[in-house]
């Protein structure tokens, strides 16, 4: 018969966030309403268009939702940018990558150096 521990006392999760000096240095970035032929950067360059920006009937500028609060992405809100381009609200991508993945919600790139925590 087969004698098995059920003593899982050595089992921990572990959960890998992006290392903290990355968070910090992440990019953040204001959108603005200037929207113009290639929605390229503006002259000072933490106030730029994002590059998913689109403008309705009434002028609007809205660059999408944030998949992780769900929001609309909308002027003068603070976002940043992942290296696999996917845009989310600052506060939104900074809790979701310092707290539970590396990964980009989206499409799950790594980003950034890993952290690993353990529970």
């Amino acid at each position: 018969m087969l004698n098995r521990n059920n003593n899982n006392n050595n089992n921990e999760d572990v959960i890998v966030t992006v290392n903290n000096e990355d968070l910090d240095n992440m990019e953040r970035i204001i959108v603005t309403n200037e929207i113009n032929n290639n929605m390229s950067a503006l002259d000072d360059s933490s106030r730029v268009s994002c590059g998913n920006c689109t403008t309705n009937d009434s002028s609007r500028v809205s660059c999408g939702n944030c998949t992780i609060c769900l929001n609309e992405i909308i002027i003068n809100d603070k976002i940043i940018k992942l290296s696999c381009n996917h845009i989310y609200h600052e506060e939104c991508i900074i809790t979701y990558l310092g707290n539970y993945s590396n990964k980009c919600p989206i499409c799950r790139t790594e980003i950034g150096r890993p952290k690993y925590n353990i529970d």
